[in-house]
């Protein structure tokens, strides 16, 4: 059974995107704090680069099979360039706007730190994610992280990806 259906493109057109310039690769673990700012404590989301991306294509979808799920329809702005989500934004059972969603991406370059792949050439991943719950007014951020606690660091394209994070062993392995 599908989560969602009903797919459909509703727009398409120009929009502002982060799509570059957010990755901090000469601070420790990659952090973005000293980008915080916004908010009735100063500290809300990061303060972030945004492109003017030529062409975004909007598509909506609602859940299928599940009549009482409480988000009613989602819509997405992908860039049409790579077909990345920039923004993402759910509405509750009224039809009302519920939770927004901002993901900022980067080229893991800067300066003359670069995270590499296994070609030489820097990386490019996403770097943060904004989440707003626009009716209870709560915002959330975080960002990509060069490592966290216990030691799990970044990594692409590795090869034992699925076994070692992705298994229901490895993931009871890792919660304990």
């Amino acid at each position: 059974m599908l989560t969602w259906g009903n797919h459909k493109i509703v727009g398409r057109g120009p929009f502002l995107g982060c799509q570059s310039g957010m990755w901090q690769g000469d601070k420790e673990n990659w952090s973005k704090e000293h980008l915080v700012h916004g908010g009735k404590k100063g500290n809300t989301f990061y303060e972030a680069k945004y492109q003017l991306c030529p062409e975004v294509i909007v598509v909506e979808a609602e859940p299928t099979g599940f009549p009482r799920a409480p988000v009613s329809k989602k819509r997405v702005w992908l860039d049409a360039r790579n077909m990345v989500p920039i923004a993402y934004v759910t509405y509750d059972r009224k039809g009302e706007i519920w939770r927004s969603f901002e993901m900022g991406f980067s080229q893991q370059k800067q300066g003359n730190k670069a995270n590499l792949d296994i070609n030489g050439n820097p990386e490019w991943s996403w770097s943060y994610i904004h989440s707003h719950d626009v009716q209870s007014e709560r915002f959330t951020r975080f960002n990509q992280a060069k490592k966290i606690k216990g030691g799990i660091k970044t990594q692409f394209n590795s090869d034992n990806a699925y076994e070692k994070y992705l298994t229901v062993q490895a993931i009871r392995k890792l919660g304990s």
